[in-house]
C-alpha cells in the first residue's frame, strides 16, 4: 500500500435530505495506518458521511474515494480489503453464530479462523441459539468480530460500541489497537463519546455544521482550544476585535473564555494590549467537544 496516498478522501462533499443540508463541503483525508475517531453531535452527518464513502448515497456535489476508488464505483478488490460495521447491524438473524461465520468466511480468501475464534471467546459471543435471540450488545459484538475476520486494510465503524457494556468496550478498544499495531490497518470509527476516542485513537476528526472543523492529533487540538483566564489592569474593551470574535463582550478587568485558535503570539498580544496576566488552561477532549457543540 502506498504510504503517502490517502486511504479515505473527501473533497467538498455536499449532501442534503429533502433540501435540508447535512454535509456542507466536508473535506477529509486519512493516511494509511491511522486510527481516527470521528466526533460530532447526533445529527451532525457522521452516518451520512459513511453512506457516501461506501457508495450507498450519491452526494449532490463533491466526491469521495476509498483505497483509491471512487466511492460510487468501488471495485471487487477494494471491497475485499474493507469492512463496515453499521450502527444497527443487519445480520441474518435466523442463523446461529457458527452458521453466519461459516457463510461469511467463504467470501474472503484471507479469513483468519483462529482470530475469529479467539474474539468470539474473549467477547463472550453466544454460540447457542439463533442471532434473533441475542441482546443488542451481543449482536453488535458479533458484527464487529465478523468485520475483523478477514483483517481488512480499512475498517469503518459507525457508533460501534454504543450498545456495549464498559468491560466489552475496553476489550474492543484493546483489540482494535493490537490489530492496528500488528497489521498497520486504517480505522475510522464514529462516536459521540469522547472517552472512547481517547482510549483508542491518537487522531480525531470533528464534524461541525456539516464541515470538518478539525482533523489531526488530539494533543494538537488541546494546544489550540484552551480556556483563557485573563486578569488585566485595563478595561477589556476591544478584546473581541483582537481575538477576531466581534460578538464577544468583555467588561471590566477580568474574564474567562474559551479560545479556539490559541497561540503564544496571541497570548503575548493580549498581555501587551491590556497590561494583563493571561493563563491558558488545557481542556479535556470532552470539554472541548461540549464547547464547540454549543
Amino acid at each position: 500500500m502506498n504510504e503517502h496516498r490517502a486511504v479515505i478522501e473527501t473533497k467538498d462533499l455536499h449532501f442534503s435530505y429533502q433540501s435540508e443540508p447535512v454535509l456542507r463541503g466536508l473535506n477529509l483525508s486519512i493516511k494509511p495506518g491511522t486510527i481516527i475517531g470521528l466526533l460530532g453531535k447526533n445529527g451532525s452527518g457522521k452516518t451520512t458521511l459513511f453512506n457516501c464513502l461506501l457508495g450507498f448515497l450519491a452526494p449532490q456535489d463533491g466526491h469521495s474515494s476509498i483505497l483509491g476508488d471512487n466511492s460510487l464505483a468501488l471495485s471487487a478488490n477494494v471491497r475485499q480489503r474493507l469492512a463496515f460495521v453499521p450502527q444497527t447491524p443487519d445480520l441474518f438473524d435466523w442463523m446461529t453464530t457458527s452458521q453466519i461465520i461459516a457463510f461469511v468466511s467463504k467470501f474472503y480468501s484471507n479469513w483468519n479462523h483462529e482470530l475469529v475464534e479467539t474474539l468470539l471467546s474473549e467477547w463472550e459471543v453466544p454460540r447457542k441459539g439463533i442471532i434473533r435471540g441475542f441482546s443488542v450488545g451481543e449482536t453488535q459484538k458479533l458484527a464487529i468480530v465478523m468485520a475483523m475476520g478477514h483483517q481488512p486494510d480499512l475498517l469503518l465503524m459507525d457508533e460501534p460500541v454504543a450498545s456495549l457494556d464498559p468491560s466489552a468496550k475496553r476489550k474492543f478498544i484493546r483489540q482494535l489497537v493490537e490489530l492496528n499495531s500488528e497489521s498497520g490497518n486504517t480505522v475510522l470509527f464514529s462516536t459521540h463519546i469522547t472517552a472512547d476516542i481517547e482510549r483508542a485513537a491518537a487522531d480525531v476528526a470533528i464534524i461541525k455544521s456539516g464541515r470538518t472543523y478539525f482533523q489531526g492529533a488530539i494533543d494538537d487540538l488541546k494546544e489550540h482550544v484552551v480556556k483563557l483566564h485573563i486578569k488585566s489592569r485595563k478595561e477589556l474593551d476591544g478584546l473581541g476585535e483582537l481575538l477576531q470574535q466581534p460578538g464577544l463582550i468583555a467588561c471590566g478587568n477580568e474574564t474567562v473564555l474559551t479560545l479556539e485558535n490559541f497561540t503564544q503570539e496571541l497570548k503575548s498580544q493580549i498581555e501587551t494590549t491590556f497590561d494583563a496576566d493571561v493563563e491558558p488552561q488545557t481542556m479535556g477532549l470532552e470539554d472541548i467537544f461540549v464547547e464547540l457543540a454549543d
